[in-house]
């Protein structure tokens, strides 16, 4: 459908961020919609934040990438804003344009390039917002207008209280069943911790940080490296987090670094060749931690791999696609003090190539020396699998699928399962479906890895009050609870 209305010229200096826009005049006949223009430019969308009248239509636009993709939150699903999604990448030149009838202030991010985001603000014809869907959440019945209720609560939460009163309250909503994204969710609160962070305010660091893949991190990092890249400023941070929730989350933390020094999008220069892609985010980890510490630097290189891995993925910037036959063809160009981190970061993208069928991971692994590069490789694989199955009530295919593994491979692919529940699990209830998990009908030696595993990682994880109290609610528990002390 044509767009019969044309947008004024922005004056950001005049007007601020509701911006007007003038009718078409050669369109007399409808004056009572107006469309308005937000650019995509090298270094984000333009402007970042527009109000407009219910009825409205946005025309995004760019001329600064061959592709760009505007769309509701949450990435990837898109699903806050039904139909604000134009399903398909915009080609340079070419608009899509969507017209706002739902009031609120609606947040999108660009597909492609997701750390640009912008604000759509959409008020009643009369002027006045109706009432902001955040003020009772509980009462929206639209599955996606009560996720991005939700969504606005605990970001409101971080903002004007704390970041662990907006943790809990995710927490709270996320075991009611709230369709939240986990990993999204996490990355927000981690955008609100940075700007609490640039402004000198201390919050409090908890084992929430961890949740949904280290959502934080990512969050915290991208912004603070991409805006100022000061690694001082970004070691400092990181040794706050060590301070409070000791070597775990220093490792959490170092890995946000290197997600944080890995543009996106990265320089035209580099456009077709991923080893310049990766190249500025390990010389920093290099930098930082080769004289340090052969793990941090491994630590903080995943970082750098996660966004790669992406790019290749989707054949983004002039890469070539991932090759589903060959997956780890990129991680063999790398050298050989980043094998593990490399393949550690690709190993996810298993789970659609597998069709979510742990028997057939062992099939890519065959060309591999390393033993350590192995379990990764399986423990990854494995465990974004259960990303998508983890809520299921039976995990017996996991099992059956670990046991077609070389025998010297089995317990490892089984370490890949917990390590699942517990990274994609209900934040702070992890254990409730790994214990359950571990019950299964398994041969002996399988239920005491299982047990021994799940509570090493709860040890790592929950505070030293809650992993007492799980290592209480049943004798047969104490035994495993003695091993994880002890180590």
């Amino acid at each position: 459908m044509p767009i019969k209305l044309i947008a004024a010229i922005f004056v950001p200096a005049i007007i601020g961020i509701g911006f007007l826009a003038m009718p078409d005049p050669e369109n007399k006949t409808n004056l009572t919609n107006n469309v308005y223009i937000v650019e995509l430019k090298d270094d984000g969308f333009y402007p970042m934040e527009i109000t407009v009248q219910k009825g409205d239509s946005v025309k995004f636009i760019s001329d600064a990438y061959d592709y760009f993709w505007p769309a509701s939150d949450p990435h990837p699903t898109h699903e806050f804003l039904g139909g604000f999604d134009p399903e398909t990448a915009i080609e340079r030149g070419e608009s899509w344009a969507y017209t706002f009838n739902e009031t609120g202030s609606w947040n999108y991010h660009d597909h492609i390039h997701v750390s640009f985001k912008g604000t759509i603000n959409v008020v009643s014809n009369s002027s006045q917002q109706e009432t902001s869907l955040t003020e009772d959440c509980e009462s929206v019945t639209d599955e996606n207008k009560k996720a991005y209720c939700w969504y606005e609560a605990i970001k409101d939460k971080a903002k004007n209280q704390s970041i662990d009163a907006a943790f809990s309250l995710f927490t709270k909503v996320y075991a009611e069943g709230a369709p939240l994204g986990c990993h999204w969710t996490s990355h927000l609160i981690g955008e609100e911790a940075f700007k609490k962070f640039i402004e000198g305010e201390r919050f409090q660091i908890t084992n929430a940080t961890s949740y949904c893949g280290y959502g934080f991190y990512h969050g915290f990092m991208e912004p603070l490296l991409r805006k100022n890249p000061d690694t001082k400023l970004a070691i400092d941070f990181c040794e706050e987090v060590a301070r409070q929730l000791g070597d775990d989350g220093r490792n959490n933390c170092y890995h946000g670094i290197g997600h944080g020094f890995s543009e996106d999008p990265p320089p035209a220069e580099t456009f077709g060749n991923a080893n310049l892609m990766a190249r500025p985010g390990l010389s920093v980890c290099e930098g930082l931690f080769e004289k340090v510490s052969q793990r941090y630097l491994e630590t903080c290189a995943t970082g750098v791999y996660t966004v790669v891995a992406h790019f290749i993925e989707e054949g983004l910037y002039g890469l070539e696609k991932l090759d589903h036959h060959d997956p780890f063809k990129f991680c063999r160009t790398q050298p050989k003090k980043y094998e593990v981190a490399c393949h550690g970061e690709f190993a996810p993208k298993l789970d659609l190539i597998t069709n979510w069928d742990v028997s057939k991971v062992p099939s890519f692994i065959g060309e591999l020396e390393d033993v350590y590069t192995k379990e990764i490789v399986i423990r990854g694989a494995v465990g974004a699998m259960m990303q998508r199955d983890v809520a299921k009530k039976d995990h017996t295919a996991y099992i059956l699928g670990c046991r077609t593994f070389p025998e010297d491979l089995r317990i490892i692919c089984l370490k890949g399962i917990v390590w699942g529940f517990m990274m994609h699990g209900l934040p702070e209830q992890e254990y409730i479906k790994l214990l359950k998990f571990c019950e299964s009908p398994m041969t002996k030696v399988e239920e005491n890895f299982c047990y021994t595993e799940s509570f090493s990682r709860f040890k790592a994880v929950y505070a030293p009050g809650k992993f007492q109290t799980i290592c209480s609610l049943d004798d047969k528990y104490k035994e495993y609870c003695n091993t994880a002390n002890e180590n």
